[in-house]
């Protein structure tokens, strides 16, 4: 009976993994028009917004190469070449990106984790059920796996709280972008 439920709710969130991925793992609808906002105000493309943050927060490239490249892209925009603090908050904008991407790795780790754990108990205490001779094996595993289940959902809480925080920190810095002067 209580198998039954661990596989119903395993379906459901397989169900939710491939039916709302983009919602689930992607960046908020806020997040992702300010970050519109800023590359139409700029006179951007997202490819280009995309390759500027990239060569502005390169560790790979000296100077001179930088330059090159920023120029390059920056050329047929409304942003100045001599602006450090756009510059500045990108490089900053793209570091939370990265943050914020191994962030959600861990998510879409977890969700698979979950979802088989969740899988496995079903099956397991389906089985369990069906033997009428074992009800202490019954009873004491559904104590095990119920707070091996709150552990991993405190795990996903906290995993939430930290994207969370990544997503305040971008919306901040794209709010001081779009209200910065180009």
């Amino acid at each position: 009976m209580i198998g039954d439920v661990y596989l119903a709710t395993a379906l459901a969130i397989f169900i939710a993994i491939f039916g709302w991925s983009d919602k689930i793992f992607g960046l908020s609808k806020e997040t992702k028009e300010k970050e519109a906002n800023f590359i139409q105000k700029a006179g951007l493309t997202l490819n280009s917004y995309t390759d500027l943050k990239n060569v502005i927060s390169s560790k790979n490239l000296d100077s001179v190469e930088k330059t090159k490249k920023i120029v390059s892209l920056i050329k047929n925009t409304k942003i100045k070449q001599g602006d450090k603090k756009i510059f500045d908050k990108l490089g900053d904008n793209n570091q939370v990106f990265l943050k914020l991407n191994h962030w959600t790795e861990y998510k879409k780790a977890f969700f698979i984790i979950i979802f088989l754990y969740l899988f496995l108990i079903g099956s397991t205490l389906m089985v369990i059920e069906t033997l009428e001779n074992l009800p202490e094996l019954y009873s004491n595993s559904i104590i095990w796996f119920q707070s091996i289940l709150l552990g991993l959902i405190i795990l996903g809480t906290l995993i939430y709280f930290k994207i969370n925080k990544f997503e305040e920190i971008l919306q901040k810095n794209l709010n001081d972008l779009i209200l910065m002067e180009i």
